[in-house]
C-alpha cells in the first residue's frame, strides 16, 4: 500500500478540510474511517492518504482476515452495544 504520511491524529483536520456541514466530531471521522477500511486498527493507516482502489483492496483484505478468523462485524457489534444505530452512525 503506497504511503504518504503525515503526524498522526489529524481527525479534527480531515473533518474541517473535507466534510461538509460541521456534524464530524474527531470520533465520528475516527469511527467512518475505521468503517471504511475494515479495521478498528488504524495505527497501520497513520498518514495513509490511499485512493478509492487502495482503500477498496485493503477493505477486501482487512474482511477476508475478519472472516478466516471469526472477528467479522466486531465494530458493528461494538456499536450496537453502546446502543448506536446505523443510521445514526452515518
Amino acid at each position: 500500500m503506497r504511503r504518504r504520511y503525515s503526524p498522526p491524529g489529524k481527525w479534527r483536520e480531515i473533518a474541517a478540510d473535507f466534510l461538509r456541514g460541521g456534524k464530524w466530531d474527531d470520533t465520528a471521522v475516527r469511527m467512518h474511517a475505521a468503517r471504511l477500511i475494515g479495521s478498528q486498527n488504524l495505527a497501520r493507516y497513520v498518514g495513509c492518504k490511499g485512493e478509492k482502489a487502495i482503500v477498496e483492496a485493503e477493505y477486501a483484505k482487512n474482511k477476508a482476515i475478519g472472516e478466516t478468523t471469526g472477528c467479522n462485524g466486531t465494530l458493528r457489534k461494538y456499536l450496537e452495544a453502546q446502543g448506536i444505530t446505523q443510521a445514526a452512525a452515518r
